[in-house]
């Protein structure tokens, strides 16, 4: 796995019904997603994916903070909960969610070759 190096990037900010009609141009490959393509991904589920090693690899690259409730949970630097998507050979590392009451955020966290 080859790490793109991109760096975070905000891809929206508004109310939570907009961020779920807006498509989002990942500059990668043409690559465009919208939240249903990752919304049920939670980083957690990606180690079954790709294997115990190359996930081991990918959060040792990453500064996502790992919190333990009832089960693993990964937030970004900006406290979002970090979801994965595979789209065209590449895994894109999104975090999204409520930032202050009734103000959503979306980053593009990175983008990994698979």
């Amino acid at each position: 796995m080859k790490n793109l190096n991109i760096g975070v990037k905000k891809l929206f900010e508004g109310i939570e019904e907009v961020s779920h009609k807006t498509k989002y141009n990942i500059d990668c490959e043409g690559i465009v997603i919208g939240i249903s393509d990752f919304y049920e991904n939670n980083l957690r589920y990606l180690e079954e994916k790709i294997g115990e090693n190359e996930f081991a690899e990918l959060i040792s690259h990453e500064s996502f903070v790992k919190e333990t409730v009832l089960f693993d949970v990964y937030k970004s630097q900006q406290g979002l909960e970090v979801y994965f998507c595979i789209k065209d050979g590449y895994i894109i590392l999104l975090s999204y969610g409520e930032f202050q009451p009734n103000r959503y955020m979306l980053f593009l966290e990175s983008i990994w070759e698979n």
